[in-house]
């Protein structure tokens, strides 16, 4: 085990990354030298052992290794399942210790269930690989006791009416993102994400204990099960047409991370490239705020007099990165 501090140094035996590209496999290597947070080169076997010391104690002490395993506490004494490094939370009502990661086309994931005395670790080298899917399914095969998560029971009966007000688009900007409330034949849900249980004509519950909780019809509450609140407004979709996408087009510079980005009109889509080969389509969702699945949210802002003046890119890890428009 050692860590990558020199990415271009021949490792023997590693384990090439790769991307799958519509069935043609292609390199993809990471090209930095930042560890700590990544960047280690590793083993299945060696990973185990590193596991096997919450109870073996090679390194450190009992107190150490306890102090790993504490979850973090929040402003106001709520606590959250992260702790040193590592989640410490439960699994189908089994304690488990576990953490993922990934880094251009490898991914990891690596778990304990201590009152069972099991760990697995799985190690992949395509990009999109379900590592942690992966290895939930081995730990299945060995661990007992497991117990569904029961989703919530409901305590009222949502009338056609009720149900029909709550379906939209809603958007927030602390975080960027939007989510969208549809309805099926069994009542109102989080597209892509869970059903939603009617505690009230406007409180809902889900199976992983977030709460979601409609004002009228114009704003939405979500609370996670660690209490941490976001809020969203209700927008109309939009659909707009070539003309209304040429406004967004153009050169757009960051000087904060030194890149830029030039937004184009390829036919009716709108497109965002970067030197030299990067480019991401930018799906319409609402007024000025367009999805990108490898950038993530992209906003953009305009002036008083409408004109477009700047692009803000989200991720989960990086909010409103900012490029001017040139």
């Amino acid at each position: 085990t050692s860590w990558r501090d020199d990415y271009t140094r021949i490792v023997k035996r590693r384990a090439m990354a790769y991307s799958d590209r519509q069935g043609r496999f292609t390199l993809n290597m990471p090209s930095e030298n930042v560890y700590g947070n990544g960047g280690l080169l590793t083993t299945i076997g060696d990973l185990l052992k590193w596991n096997a010391n919450f109870t073996g104690h090679v390194v450190g002490d009992a107190a150490f290794v306890d102090e790993m395993q504490q979850r973090a506490t929040l402003p106001g004494g709520r606590t959250h399942e992260y702790a040193l490094g590592l989640y410490v939370d439960t699994y189908k009502s089994v304690r488990e210790i576990d953490h993922s990661g990934a880094t251009a086309g490898y991914s990891a994931h690596l778990g304990r269930y201590p009152d069972q005395q099991v760990s697995v670790a799985v190690l992949c080298n395509v990009a999109g690989a379900n590592a942690t899917g992966y290895a939930k399914s081995v730990a299945e095969l060995y661990l007992t006791g497991l117990r569904p998560v029961a989703a919530p029971t409901p305590s009222h009966t949502l009338t056609d009416a009720e149900a029909t007000r709550l379906v939209g688009l809603y958007r927030s900007l602390t975080p960027a993102g939007a989510i969208t409330i549809a309805r099926d034949k069994d009542g109102l849900l989080v597209r892509n994400v869970a059903r939603l249980v009617p505690m009230s004509a406007t409180r809902f519950a889900t199976i992983d204990l977030a709460t979601y909780e409609f004002d009228g019809h114009e704003q939405l509450r979500v609370t996670d099960e660690f209490g941490t609140m976001d809020v969203y407004d209700r927008m109309d979709p939009v659909k707009p047409d070539v003309d209304a996408l040429k406004a967004f087009t153009g050169r757009y510079v960051s000087d904060e991370i030194e890149t830029t980005m030039e937004v184009v009109l390829q036919g009716d889509r709108l497109l965002v490239r970067r030197r030299p080969d990067f480019e991401a389509p930018l799906v319409p969702v609402w007024a000025n705020g367009f999805s990108s699945p490898p950038l993530g949210w992209v906003i953009f802002a305009r002036d008083a007099a409408g004109q477009v003046i700047s692009m803000s890119i989200n991720q989960d890890r990086a909010w409103d990165v900012r490029f001017v428009k040139q």
